[in-house]
């Protein structure tokens, strides 16, 4: 629940990772969230590509709760699903998403770096 979560962020014992696409993301997202695209989040979570997301191969003793912007949870929750599938030990997702996050009357901002993203070099 949004409440649980905003006490969790505070301990810095939890990564948060908003699993929308990077276009989402510009009305803001769950203070100290990282942008990881569902579409990406394999890639991301791989020590074995060479592209992988740091921060988010090293969360493996934190826990790692994923977060999105519809009620229904659907990206988050198979966000999730995918993460304890690569061995990561504490996954949840956000029930309601941002707009539960929202209505409890938590804030928003600006993600502090861009969204991860998996760019082709010619």
């Amino acid at each position: 629940m949004p409440g649980d979560l905003y006490n969790l962020a505070a301990t810095r014992k939890m990564l948060i990772i908003d699993v929308r696409e990077a276009e989402e993301l510009s009305a803001g997202s769950i203070p100290g969230a990282i942008g990881i695209p569902r579409g990406l989040i394999e890639m991301a979570a791989d020590t074995a590509f060479r592209g992988h997301h740091r921060v988010l191969c090293t969360a493996h003793s934190k826990t790692v709760c994923c977060v999105c912007d519809c009620p229904s949870a659907g990206r988050s929750s198979l966000a999730a699903w995918t993460l304890q599938n690569m061995q990561f030990q504490d996954v949840c997702f956000l029930k309601g998403g941002i707009p539960l996050w929202l209505a409890d009357g938590y804030p928003l901002e600006p993600l502090l770096n861009p969204a991860y993203s998996v760019m082709r070099k010619s």
